[in-house]
């Protein structure tokens, strides 16, 4: 891809040592989780900014080092949070979701 004669690249998040990072963000529902190295158990956990708890999965198993997240999909534009469990330790992201007019 060519933009005012720079080659476009895309660009990946640098991940800290032993954490994760949301790519999408801001999302219009669907975000992906990526992780340094391969969690393990993942327990992800969505909240809305009041607290409410949106959803909650138990991967009982490593979902490898990066899986998508689509549960805001139908929810209201706004801020979110995302807790990750892991063996690691626990990780929290804010996501911001903004509304989609196709």
């Amino acid at each position: 891809n060519q933009f005012l004669g720079k080659t476009a690249q895309r660009i990946i998040p640098e991940i800290p040592e032993n954490e994760s990072v949301i790519a999408s963000n801001p999302t219009t529902g669907s975000f992906d989780v990526i992780f340094k190295e391969p969690p393990g158990r993942v327990i992800v956990e969505v909240f809305s900014s009041s607290g409410m708890a949106i959803y909650k999965n138990d991967t009982k198993e490593s979902p490898g080092r990066k899986f998508n997240i689509s549960v805001l999909e139908n929810e209201k534009q706004g801020l979110y949070f995302i807790r990750l469990t892991t063996g690691i330790g626990t990780f929290v992201h804010k996501v911001v979701k903004l509304s989609y007019t196709p």
